[in-house]
């Protein structure tokens, strides 16, 4: 399957699979879009690699001592 986009400078575009919305904490409460979507808001000046650290980081602490049950894939790119 082939697709086409535009995309603008300062544009970023991420990929991502389900285990990071996905992840769950202590009480049961998974991530989710809204958390993953505001931390891409707080960050978009970082670097794509700055802001992949980010992400990973914040689902680690969100999740804490539980297991993670899916993968986590993530890809950040930064159209300059």
């Amino acid at each position: 399957m082939e697709s086409e986009f535009q995309h603008e400078k300062g544009d970023i575009l991420i990929l991502y699979t389900d285990g990071i919305t996905e992840a769950v904490n202590k009480a049961g409460e998974e991530f989710g879009m809204e958390r993953f979507q505001q931390i891409i808001k707080n960050n978009q000046a970082v670097s794509a690699r700055g802001l992949t650290d980010i992400i990973i980081d914040e689902v680690n602490d969100f999740s804490g001592d539980m297991p993670q049950f899916d993968d986590i894939t993530l890809m950040v790119i930064k159209f300059k």
